[in-house]
């Protein structure tokens, strides 16, 4: 964070330190006001943002942090998760058509895809985007 911190535009409030939710409601309710006072449009632009890390040892590290999440233990806890949820569904005192709706939404949760985006609660997934 010391090295990308002075990088980062004012409206970058993700994980950082005095800029919490608060702080960004209150910059997108002035960004917003000076919208509507100006009668300027409002566009959206989407980015690739694959081709911007330059610095072979810079990708390197990113592309470490990303392997985190290919590990064969997210999945092993996703299905025990699983088998937790669904043992505690058997328990619940409700019909069996709603039984089975709760079954098939556990069962429906995702796994971990090798190379699809970072583990959850990685904070390296957080400043990486409040970075691009």
């Amino acid at each position: 964070m010391p090295a990308l911190e002075p990088l980062f535009i004012d409206t970058n409030v993700a994980t950082r330190k005095g800029r919490g939710s608060g702080y960004a409601i209150n910059m997108l309710k002035k960004y917003l006001n000076t919208l509507s006072l100006s009668k300027k449009e409002i566009y959206i632009l989407k980015i690739d943002i694959k081709k911007y890390i330059i610095d072979l040892d810079s990708l390197n590290i990113v592309k470490k942090v990303i392997d985190t999440s290919n590990s064969e233990y997210l999945n092993k806890a996703i299905e025990h998760l699983k088998k937790l949820k669904i043992n505690q569904v058997y328990k619940l005192n409700i019909s069996k058509q709603e039984k089975q709706m709760k079954f098939k939404n556990i069962k429906d949760l995702p796994i971990s895809k090798y190379k699809k985006g970072l583990s959850i609660g990685n904070m390296t997934s957080q400043i990486l985007a409040i970075f691009y």
